[in-house]
């Protein structure tokens, strides 16, 4: 194994336990600290994140890449936030009103192809 593919394991091992906290916040509560845990699943999630963007941010600098790209990211979560609306409309996800008011638009033609009921 040589240097970046050992940067890249990092990336890959370091983004399993972002998906591993996230979904235990998911499972047992984002605020709760689990039994045998000192932080929340918040903290723990967050604590992972930072370990994967040091990862990157490491892979960034040895290698040239360019980087995250704010545009893409902001992109992202556009349809995040639209899919939010898609999933609300199928009836799979419940939303507080503030939260129907933020992320369900009022034409919900613009869902129709996602949902066939």
């Amino acid at each position: 194994m040589n240097l970046l593919e050992n940067r890249l394991g990092a990336i890959a091992e370091e983004a399993s336990e972002v998906a591993k906290n996230a979904l235990k916040a998911q499972k047992y509560g984002f605020n709760t600290i689990e039994p045998g845990q000192e932080k929340t699943n918040a903290t723990r999630l967050l604590d992972e994140m930072n370990d994967l963007m040091g990862a990157f941010e490491e892979l960034i600098e040895m290698t040239g890449c360019p980087g995250l790209d704010p545009e893409a990211m902001a992109a992202k979560r556009r349809k995040l936030d639209f899919f939010i609306g898609v999933c609300y409309a199928l009836g799979t996800l419940t939303l507080t009103p503030q939260e129907k008011e933020r992320y369900v638009k009022r034409d919900t033609d613009q869902y129709a192809e996602h949902v066939s009921h």
